[in-house]
C-alpha cells in the first residue's frame, strides 16, 4: 500500500459485502431454475446460508490495518447517534407498515406480485405463460429484486414480503451513500447523514410500502457506484486488495443490471470510465493494465450474475432487451417495439410536458412545480407525493443542495493533491452523466432517484468542508444548507405522513394507540375492488383452487384497472395456480383446459361472455366490472 493509498472504509466493505450476500443466493436460484429443479423452504434457507457466509468472508478478505482516526468531538458522536436513531425508527416504521398492508399500485399488483407467486407456485423461475396478457412485463424485464422477494418468501413462508421489495434493497443504498462520502472525504457523521436521507426522499417513502422496484433498483445503482469507487481507491494506491474487491464490483454491477434493463448504459459506463480516466490519469503501465483487467473482469461477474435475463429473452424472443428491439437506421439489430411505446411515453407524460423541450420537463419536475400550478398539475407539496408521481419526487434536497453540492465538489476536486479522492468523483459523476443522458423518461423521478448516488455523497463532503470553515462565505452556506435540510426533513415526513395516510385501511390519523396494533392494519378481502365485497369475486379470492382469466383490459367501476385482479389472486405467494385464457376458442386453450381444470373463470365483465365459456359454465355470476364463471365439476 502506497502512501497515498487509504484502506476502504467500513461502509464499503459492509456495501461489498451486501452485494456478495445477494448475489450468491440469486445466481444459485436461476441455476438451479435452469435445470427446473423446485426450490423449497429448506433450499431457500441453505441459501441464504450460503450468501451470508460469502458476505462475511467478503468482509473479512477487504479488512485491512486500519489508518489511526482522528478524535471524533462529542457533538458529532450525538449527531451520529441521533440520525441513525431517526433513520432506524423510520425504517422499522415502514418494515412494519408494509408487513401489514397488502400491495395497493398498479404496476405491482399487475405484475410484480403476480411473477413472484407464479414461480412460487412451481417451484423456480420459469417463463410464464404467453397467454398472459401482461406476459412481456412478467418475463421481459430483468427481475433481480422479485427474485429476491422470491427467495426470501420461501425461506420464510411468509407472503407478506412480497410487499417490502424497497425495503428489503434500501440498505444497499444507505451504505453505499455513506461509503461514497467517506471515500471522498467527508467526515462520519456527515457521511452517515448523507446515507439516512436517502430514507426521506419523498418517492423512496412512498415506494418503501409497495411493490414498485424503482427505489430497489436506485439502491443497488448507488451501491455500485460507491463500489465503482472503492475500487478506483485502491487502484491508484496500488493496493493488492483491489483486486479482492472485484467480485464485489461485478456483483453489484449484476445486481443492478438485473434489476432494470435501463441499467445497461449505467453499468457499461462505469466501467468504461474506469478504464478512461485511468488512461487519462494513471501514468504508470501496469496500473493501467490493472484498470482494464478489472474492468473487464467485473464486466465478465455482472454477466454471470445478471445476465440470466437477457440471454432468456434473446433465446425466447430474439431480442435481449425483449419487449424492447434495436435498431439503427432502418437496420433492425432485434426486433421489438421502441422504448417510448414499452414505457407508454404518451399516456405517462403530463399533457404540459408535450408541448416542452426534455430541459423543460427536468427543471419543471425538479422543481415539483412549487410556483404555479399548470394545466391543473398539484403545487407543492402535492406535487412530491405518490409512488409514481410525474411533477415531482426527488424533493428539494435534490435541487436545492445535492446539485449544488455535486459541482462545488467536483471543481473543487480538481484543487486537491489527493489523486485518489479526486479521481473517484470523476469515476461516479462519468457513470452518472452518461446513464442520466440515456435514460429513458429522465424527467421523471422515480427513474432517476439513483442521482442522489452522486449528489447525497458531495452533500456529505460539502457539509464536511463547512464545518472545517469559518469565514463569512461559510456561514451563509451554513445557512443556506441547514435550511434546505429542514425542508427535505418537512419534506420527509409530510410524505412519511402521507405513506401512512394511503396504507391504512380506515380513516387517518388514528385516534388512539389500540389503531396501531397489527389487526387495525389488515385489509379485507376485496381491498382493490371494494364495489365487489359480497360477489362471487370475494368468494372467489378466499378459494386454493386453480383459476382461469380472460383477457381483462378494462376498468372496473371503482376505477382501477381490471388486470390488477391479477396481484390479489396471486396473495398469499404461490397458493393457487393462475391460468390464462384467449379470447377466442382454439387449440391452445382446449390444450389448456385439458392439462389443468380451473374452478373458476374471471372474465371482462364490460362485454358479452363467449359462447364458448358459458358452456363450461355450472353456473355465471356479475360482480361490479367482472363475469364470474363456476366451471362444470367444480367441487
Amino acid at each position: 500500500m502506497t502512501a497515498e493509498a487509504r484502506p476502504l472504509n467500513r461502509a464499503m466493505r459492509l456495501t461489498a459485502a451486501l452485494a456478495v450476500a445477494v448475489a450468491l443466493p440469486e445466481v444459485l436460484v436461476l441455476v438451479l431454475s435452469l435445470a427446473r429443479i423446485g426450490v423449497g423452504q429448506g433450499m431457500s434457507i441453505v441459501l441464504l446460508v450460503l450468501g451470508a457466509a460469502a458476505g462475511w468472508m467478503t468482509w473479512r478478505i477487504l479488512a485491512s490495518a486500519q489508518h489511526a482516526s482522528e478524535p471524533t468531538p462529542r457533538w458529532e458522536c450525538a449527531a451520529v447517534v441521533v440520525t441513525g436513531l431517526i433513520a432506524g425508527l423510520v425504517y422499522l416504521l415502514l418494515w412494519y407498515v408494509a408487513y401489514l398492508s397488502p400491495d395497493l399500485t398498479c404496476d405491482g399488483t399487475a405484475y410484480h406480485i403476480p411473477a413472484i407467486s407464479m414461480w412460487a407456485h412451481r417451484g423456480y423461475v420459469y417463463w410464464i405463460d404467453p397467454f398472459f396478457q401482461l406476459e412481456s412485463l412478467v418475463n421481459g424485464y430483468p427481475k433481480a429484486v422479485e427474485l429476491w422477494a422470491f427467495i426470501v418468501i420461501r425461506a420464510t413462508g411468509l407472503s407478506q414480503f412480497s410487499n417490502t421489495l424497497n425495503l428489503l434493497f434500501m440498505p444497499f443504498g444507505v451504505l453505499g451513500a455513506a461509503a461514497l462520502a467517506r471515500t471522498l472525504g467527508a467526515r462520519r457523521w456527515t457521511a452517515l447523514l448523507a446515507g439516512c436521507l436517502w430514507l426521506l426522499i419523498p418517492v423512496n417513502l412512498f415506494q418503501a410500502t409497495t411493490a414498485y422496484i424503482d427505489t430497489a433498483f436506485g439502491s443497488l445503482a448507488i451501491a455500485y457506484l460507491a463500489l465503482l469507487a472503492g475500487t478506483w481507491q485502491l487502484l491508484v494506491g496500488r493496493d493488492r486488495q483491489v483486486w479482492q474487491i472485484v467480485p464485489a464490483l461485478g456483483a453489484a454491477a449484476g445486481l443492478t443490471l438485473a434489476a432494470k434493463g435501463s441499467a445497461a448504459m449505467m453499468v457499461l459506463a462505469g466501467l468504461a470510465a474506469l478504464v478512461v480516466l485511468g488512461a487519462l490519469t494513471l501514468r504508470n503501465k501496469k496500473a493501467f493494465g490493472q484498470a482494464v483487467a478489472i474492468a473487464a473482469m467485473a464486466g465478465v461477474l455482472a454477466l454471470a450474475v445478471g445476465g440470466f435475463w437477457y440471454i432468456r429473452n434473446w433465446v425466447m424472443t430474439g431480442t435481449p432487451l425483449y419487449p424492447v428491439g434495436v435498431k439503427f437506421g432502418e437496420r433492425v439489430i432485434f426486433p421489438g417495439i421502441r422504448v417510448a411505446e414499452a414505457l407508454w411515453e404518451e399516456g405517462n407524460m403530463p399533457q404540459p410536458y408535450h408541448a416542452w423541450s426534455v430541459p423543460q420537463r427536468i427543471l419543471y419536475t425538479w422543481s415539483q412545480t412549487l410556483s404555479r400550478e399548470v394545466d391543473g398539475m398539484p403545487k407543492w407539496p402535492a406535487s412530491a407525493w405518490g409512488v409514481d408521481s410525474r411533477m415531482g419526487g426527488l424533493g428539494f434536497l435534490w435541487l436545492g443542495l445535492c446539485l449544488p453540492a455535486s459541482l462545488y465538489v467536483l471543481v473543487s476536486s480538481l484543487l486537491r493533491h489527493n489523486k485518489s479522492s479526486r479521481c473517484a468523483i470523476w469515476v461516479v459523476a462519468a457513470t452518472v452523466v452518461v446513464a442520466f443522458a440515456g435514460a429513458p423518461m429522465n424527467w421523471w423521478a422515480r427513474y432517476t432517484v439513483w442521482l442522489y448516488g452522486l449528489g447525497l455523497p458531495a452533500l456529505a463532503v460539502l457539509f464536511s468542508d463547512l464545518v472545517r470553515t469559518r469565514h463569512l462565505v461559510a456561514w451563509l452556506a451554513r445557512i443556506w444548507v441547514l435550511t434546505m435540510l429542514a425542508l427535505g426533513f418537512y419534506e420527509g415526513y409530510r410524505s412519511l405522513e402521507e405513506t401512512l395516510r394511503w396504507a391504512y385501511p380506515g380513516r387517518w390519523l388514528p385516534a388512539s394507540a389500540q389503531e396501531w396494533l397489527p389487526e387495525a392494519w389488515i385489509w379485507r378481502d376485496g381491498y382493490l375492488f371494494p364495489e365487489t365485497r359480497g360477489t362471487m369475486l370475494e368468494r372467489v379470492m378466499q378459494s386454493d383452487g386453480p383459476i382461469a382469466s380472460g383477457p381483462l383490459w378494462g376498468f372496473a367501476p371503482g376505477g382501477r384497472l381490471q388486470h390488477n385482479v391479477f396481484g390479489q389472486l396471486s396473495e398469499p405467494i404461490g397458493q393457487r395456480e393462475l391460468m390464462f385464457l384467449s379470447a377466442e376458442w382454439n387449440e391452445q386453450v382446449a390444450a389448456h383446459l385439458e392439462a389443468k381444470w380451473p374452478m373458476y373463470i374471471i372474465w371482462d365483465g364490460n362485454n358479452d361472455l363467449p359462447d364458448w365459456v358459458r358452456a363450461l359454465a355450472e353456473r355465471v355470476d356479475k360482480a361490479p366490472g367482472f363475469w364470474i364463471i363456476t366451471t362444470k365439476g367444480a367441487p
